[in-house]
């Protein structure tokens, strides 16, 4: 059974470790190795390098920036201004 508590994951109550690459999660338990990827987009565009934490609800990807690129502004305006 996959557990997220404390800060750790752990699987069958064994950790796994955890490490953010460009567009996915590495995992890694025993010998065992695992690369989840991690649709974000075009990771060119974002303003800052995510940060990975584990909530008990899963992992959560995080990233804070002053400075948005145009082409992020273009498209989230494009998405969200009403038609018509």
């Amino acid at each position: 059974k996959l557990a997220f508590a404390q800060g750790v994951v752990t699987f069958a109550g064994q950790p796994i470790a955890l490490a953010l690459r460009t567009n996915a999660v590495a995992l890694r338990a025993g010998g065992l190795s695992l690369t989840v990827p991690v649709p974000i987009g075009n990771a060119d565009l974002l303003p800052c390098k995510p940060t990975l934490t584990v909530v008990p609800e899963g992992l959560r990807l995080n990233c804070t920036a002053a400075n948005i690129p145009g082409a992020v502004l273009d498209g989230l305006t494009a998405k969200v201004a009403p038609k018509g």
